[in-house]
């Protein structure tokens, strides 16, 4: 969740939870912050998230992110794990 503060200007009053809206009145990430701090995630992480593992994903909340960073854990753990 650090990382996605980082790029983040919360709105006023947001105390980020899992279910902190990226936009819209919760973390206010533009879509390039967004981006960044996806790369950022990756690289702390040593993750290479998939292109379609990304384009399909929908971001809309913290715990979005945090259930794509989950899934591309155990996909590089597991070298039998497809996308889908």
């Amino acid at each position: 969740m650090d990382l996605l503060l980082a790029e983040a200007c919360p709105a006023d009053g947001v105390v980020p939870t899992p279910q902190t809206p990226l936009s819209g009145g919760g973390l206010e990430l533009t879509s390039l912050a967004l981006v960044r701090a996806i790369v950022s995630i990756e690289d702390s992480l040593g993750l290479n998230f998939s292109d379609t593992a990304f384009m399909d994903a929908e971001l809309r909340t913290v715990a979005d992110v945090l259930a794509l960073v989950e899934s591309e854990s155990r996909s590089d753990e597991d070298p039998n794990h497809t996308d889908g």
